[in-house]
């Protein structure tokens, strides 16, 4: 590794980024070779993974939906309140007059 007056060149990082990375899949690696339990784990960890990723997915889908029915009901509801509420007060003037 060579640096300048202390400054470490990019080429350093990223050779020192890939080395960790191989050094923690070469350690995972080794693990599931003498441990045949460590894969079925890391199998269910993935599923878990990806069914939180799916499910994440489908519950922002659905709440913009949820929200916009929630939202048209509530309208729906108030224009119909406001529609007998109208009705109830033409029928106390008709029974008056």
């Amino acid at each position: 590794m060579a640096t300048t007056a202390g400054v470490v060149s990019s080429t350093d990082m990223v050779d020192t980024t890939y080395y960790v990375w191989l050094f923690v899949f070469a350690i995972i690696a080794y693990v599931c070779i003498v441990d045949e339990n460590v894969p079925k784990f890391l199998y269910l960890m993935v599923q878990i993974l990806r069914i939180n990723v799916i499910r994440f997915f489908w519950g922002t889908k659905m709440r913009i939906g949820l929200e916009f029915s929630t939202w048209k009901m509530k309208r729906d509801m108030k224009k119909f309140l406001k529609e007998k509420q109208l009705q109830d007060e033409n029928n106390d003037r008709s029974e008056i007059s």
